[in-house]
């Protein structure tokens, strides 16, 4: 195999790996939204504006085939802000495993 093509199959899995990793997010980030708008009251007063954070960051953050490093930065500030969120909600344990998420792709009801 040549040396760009391992390079190129690296970058692939990696993009998969952060794909997978901001969906996470993404998808608490609905949960929560949507209990925001229909059970305000279960969810502590200050969560409100760290959720929308979060929610913001992620919608622009860019999930394109690029060499910038900035979008490791941004990477970063939705992973802090998703600590901020979840110790905010006392769910320090709910963290992005791909483990455990790859696992729950295959559960069927």
């Amino acid at each position: 195999m040549k040396k760009g093509c391992r390079h190129r199959r690296c970058s692939e899995v990696k993009g998969y790996e952060i794909g997978s990793e901001v969906g996470f997010y993404y998808g608490c980030y609905m949960l929560w939204s949507e209990m925001i708008r229909t059970r305000p009251n279960e969810l502590p007063a200050r969560a409100e504006k760290s959720i929308k954070s979060l929610g913001n960051l992620i919608e622009l953050y860019k999930l394109e085939n690029s060499l910038d490093e900035k979008i490791l930065m941004e990477l970063q500030l939705i992973r802090a802000k998703f600590k901020v969120v979840t110790a905010i909600l006392g769910q320090k344990h709910l963290v992005f495993n791909e483990t455990t998420v790859l696992e729950h792709k295959n559960m069927s009801f």
